[in-house]
């Protein structure tokens, strides 16, 4: 159903979705290495539950002041030098998002009864990610929709790591990461800014609202030759194709598959070519398929 600007007021944060971009700003999951990706690979964003805190960034405006006549003249605003930094808090830590941002591997090998990682603070490469921070919002004549906050591009680095205490009931194993947003030229499902209808300025920005009737999250697929179908990470809430509550593109250009299955989330395309890129942005409560 289409929706109108309102008033809004933020009823409880829930879900995060957070994966790595290639420098074309498209999103690829978990990749150990977001720009070369081998045909057939499906990629899905991090899904961490039990966030229980976002700061958002807020700009750095410069501005400008004229003097002459012994008096001050007015001040201009020049535009942001910097776009700050936003920071989530979890109220659980997630070991696989850790491991993640931490550039760690998870080993379950090695002692076959033992979950081994760890943290990792001499890592001195930083990839970036997109993150998509979801949480319910109510307002006047809005009973209950979700705002999906987007940082397009940033970079990420845990900044505070989780503790350890019985006292008082307290939650010492809260984690925090911070996140650098820069300008990404993409939609989270890689359309062009200049393709939409957003207006940004110099079609590009760090940063997207989207309300809708349920958290989003993203699924890419790399396409081996002459493949027709591929699978999102999570089920998905509708079986539309045209744009109506998920998206789709192919190679950067917002297209619609052939079709989509709720049950078994699979994806039907027209038959692709090797590396044939497919990005889905859909509305999902991340129930396992």
């Amino acid at each position: 159903m289409g929706k109108a600007a309102g008033e809004l007021h933020n009823a409880g944060m829930h879900h995060v979705s957070i994966g790595r971009i290639n420098s074309s700003f498209a999103h690829r999951g978990a990749a150990a290495d977001p720009e070369t990706i081998s045909d057939g690979t499906t990629l899905n964003a991090i899904h961490a539950a039990w966030a229980d805190n976002l700061v958002q960034a807020q700009p750095t405006r410069k501005t400008a002041t004229s003097e002459g006549g012994n008096q001050p003249g007015p001040s201009i605003f020049l535009g942001v030098s910097d776009n700050g930094e936003a920071t989530i808090t979890f109220a659980l830590e997630n070991e696989t998002l850790s491991a993640l941002l931490e550039g760690v591997t998870i080993d379950a090998a090695t002692v076959s009864d033992w979950l081994m990682t760890g943290h990792n603070p001499r890592l001195d490469t930083f990839y970036n990610y997109i993150t998509v921070v979801s949480s319910k919002v109510v307002g006047d004549g809005i009973a209950q929709h979700w705002m999906n906050k987007i940082y397009l591009n940033c970079e990420i680095a845990i900044s505070e790591y989780p503790g350890a205490s019985q006292a008082d009931g307290l939650n010492n194993h809260m984690i925090t990461i911070t996140m650098k947003p820069d300008d990404s030229t993409r939609t989270p499902w890689g359309s062009l800014h200049s393709a939409g209808s957003n207006a940004f300025t110099d079609n590009k920005t760090p940063y997207m609202e989207i309300r809708a009737d349920a958290p989003l999250s993203i699924t890419t697929h790399v396409a081996s030759s002459s493949d027709t179908t591929f699978v999102l990470g999570f089920r998905p809430l509708s079986t539309d194709v045209a744009a109506v509550s998920q998206i789709f593109a192919k190679d950067g250009v917002t297209t619609s598959p052939t079709s989509v299955v709720i049950a078994t989330g699979v994806v039907t395309i027209p038959t692709a070519s090797a590396q044939e890129e497919w990005i889905a942005f859909y509305e999902t409560f991340y129930e396992a398929i």
